[in-house]
């Protein structure tokens, strides 16, 4: 599937030289596991950025608002920024699994199709199937913009 996808960017006028790139690189490393007979391939750089990122000293107060709109992608963008000290509010989050890149290819008989994942998380903080709570609930609907701004200020000054 990954060289399918090589093939397809490549075609791509415009295609960024680094998703190629990337790309590359995770056809090789998956081809040589492969080859190596090992089942799972697992990407260097993220074996060696398993540490929580560090505080820093002085950062600016930043709040992530989320509904129940955010999952997958979402939900990992927020893991990030909490660990690096951003204030989670508004409403609870969807929740996503630990599985991800879900490929579906139809049967042979064309009457149902066959789903599996490509990649899957290991040692992640938050939970599978685990919505995130924000730190201060939003009573009201977060996609009315100005009662939200409104209750942010007041969150700001110590007064929500």
């Amino acid at each position: 599937m990954i060289k399918k996808y090589q093939e397809d960017f490549r075609q791509r006028p415009g295609t960024d030289p680094a998703v190629l790139s990337a790309l590359d690189a995770i056809a090789a490393g998956m081809s040589g596991a492969q080859a190596r007979g090992q089942q799972l391939w697992r990407q260097p750089q993220f074996e060696q950025s398993r540490e929580k990122p560090a505080p820093l000293a002085h950062r600016p107060l930043v709040y992530v608002v989320t509904d129940n709109a955010c999952a997958s992608a979402c939900l990992d963008a927020l893991d990030l920024w909490k660990a690096m000290g951003a204030v989670h509010v508004g409403r609870q989050t969807s929740a996503d699994t630990v599985y991800m890149d879900i490929r579906t290819v139809a049967l042979p008989s064309g009457l149902s199709e066959l789903s599996f994942p490509m990649k899957v998380y290991r040692d992640r903080r938050r939970g599978h199937n685990e919505p995130v709570t924000p730190k201060h609930l939003f009573p009201g609907d977060t996609s009315n913009v100005a009662p939200l701004k409104d209750w942010l200020a007041r969150l700001h000054r110590g007064k929500p």
